[in-house]
């Protein structure tokens, strides 16, 4: 454990490297692994105190994505880093897309097209939690003032302290939070609270992507002008200050960078680049120096379309998708440069 109520730090005593940052409540103390080493439980003395789990597994040897090979509609699977063990883990025929685990591994966040029971004949995109400890999984529900459930958007990503889910609304042009327990949900950004830098953007027109970074305990996002669609910008949400930080001053006029995510360690930041005056549309990979944001490497992948970065929980490598013939495959790069190595094969498409 870091002294002062810092993350635990998983070390590989072969290569004496960080290969996980584990987020429990504050004041952790006394970690102790399971005997099979698949788990690790942690005591924390922060109001009202207890044990946090983390399924170790989940955490450093496993991706999970979604894929349409089987059904024809996306569901949800499970595999190790290198492409191995494929095991699916939804069968409800609906929809099921953006899996995220939370900081123990323990809970799975997903947007599922399942119907409620309230509302069986509607097949509306709502946020579902998985326990795998458990076995159980239940929809977190919001209601309009009407008392109709809403629609969500597509994007999610959990809060470091696993608390709290940010997604961005079915329209996009709001990002709220819900409380995993209580259901309770406040907004957090607007698109309007976000300010072009460029005189010729009138406005903002949706929100594109985010991602919350236990790091710095802020989101990252894009947002789309709806003046130009090919002059996307990157931001940073201060959760704490709330105050909003432009990534990139300004665009060139031949590029758009969007779905920013920052690196374990925090000095890379994983984006896609997207030129507008190339045939095709091409989108690449780009691995940008955190403080100066200049390239450090760019990453392609057969046919392009390159999309929804992510760091492995090491840092060392940079999982995406990208179009292969006529399906969107996920491939993974070395952080550090290289050629990007393809981990799927479906006639199919897989997104994470």
């Amino acid at each position: 454990t870091v002294p002062n109520g810092g993350p635990i730090l998983l070390v590989n005593l072969s290569t004496n490297k960080i290969v996980e940052q584990l987020h429990p409540p504050s004041q952790p103390q006394c970690p102790v692994f399971s005997k099979d080493g698949q788990k690790l439980f942690v005591a924390y003395g922060a109001e009202p105190g207890g044990i946090a789990i983390f399924d170790l597994v989940g955490l450093t040897n496993t991706i999970v994505f979604a894929s349409n090979q089987q059904d024809g509609n996306f569901e949800l699977y499970r595999m190790n880093e290198d492409g191995s063990d494929l095991h699916r883990l939804s069968w409800d025929k609906s929809t099921e897309v953006s899996p995220r685990f939370d900081p123990t591994g323990r809970y799975l966040a997903y947007i599922s097209d399942r119907p409620l029971a309230a509302t069986p004949e509607r097949k509306d995109p709502h946020i579902w939690i998985r326990d795998f400890m458990k076995g159980e999984k239940r929809p977190l529900v919001r209601t309009n003032p009407n008392g109709e459930p809403t629609r969500e958007g597509i994007t999610l990503d959990w809060s470091p302290d696993g608390k709290t889910i940010a997604f961005i609304e079915g329209r996009g042009n709001s990002i709220r939070t819900v409380n995993v327990t209580t259901g309770f949900t406040e907004p957090l950004l607007t698109i309007d609270d976000v300010t072009p830098l460029d005189e010729d953007f009138a406005r903002f027109d949706v929100f594109r992507s985010l991602k919350w970074e236990a790091r710095t305990n802020s989101i990252l996002f894009s947002c789309r002008p709806n003046s130009d669609f090919f002059n996307h910008c990157l931001f940073q949400y201060d959760v704490v200050t709330r105050r909003i930080t432009t990534l990139k001053p300004k665009l060139d006029e031949h590029a758009a960078l969007m779905s920013p995510c920052l690196s374990p360690q925090g000095d890379q930041l994983a984006v896609i680049r997207q030129s507008a005056d190339e045939e095709a549309d091409t989108k690449h990979l780009a691995i940008l120096d955190r403080q100066n944001l200049e390239t450090l490497t760019e990453a392609n992948a057969e046919d392009g379309q390159a999309a929804t970065p992510c760091f492995s929980p090491d840092g060392q490598f940079v999982y995406f998708t990208a179009k292969t013939g006529q399906h969107r495959q996920i491939f993974r790069v070395p952080a550090a440069g290289g050629v990007a190595q393809r981990i799927t094969n479906f006639e199919a498409d897989s997104i994470h």
